[in-house]
């Protein structure tokens, strides 16, 4: 399992944070891995399913993330499962000093044969990890 846990303070107010990460389709824009996503529903709701299409160590993976908490403007939280893996990512924020303060954490679980990858993959995890969050703040800047 991998994991990535950090948090970033953006000159954004809360709900603004919050409409950028809660709408799965905007990843496209701050975030590094992530190339394709498309959801049917206009709305995010709670059980809302994004495709998502992203690139790791060139090839590119398909899964649907589900939206499994929604707590506007403060708590979003996205799940996915495939036969290979397994991911979450919660986003949790809150104002601070006339701003936001971000916490991101993401878990990806690998299964089967693919843990044996487990150890590297933790070093590409906090590299995408930490480019999400730079992707982040140039979006919200």
């Amino acid at each position: 399992m991998a994991t990535f846990d950090h948090s970033i303070d953006l000159p954004a107010p809360p709900d603004q944070v919050f409409a950028l990460v809660a709408e799965a389709r905007n990843a496209v824009r701050w975030h590094p891995a992530i190339v394709r996503a498309d959801r049917a529903d206009e709305a995010v709701t709670l059980g809302s399913v994004t495709d998502s299409v992203f690139t790791f160590y060139g090839r590119e993976i398909e899964l649907a993330f589900a939206v499994t908490e929604l707590q506007e403007p403060r708590r979003v939280v996205f799940e996915a499962a495939s036969r290979r893996a397994r991911a979450r990512d919660e986003f949790d924020i809150e104002a601070a000093d006339g701003g936001s303060r971000l916490r991101y954490r993401s878990e990806l679980h690998l299964g089967g044969f693919l843990r044996v990858f487990d150890r590297g993959l933790q070093v590409a995890f906090d590299g995408i990890g930490r480019r999400a969050l730079d992707g982040l703040g140039r979006e919200l800047a």
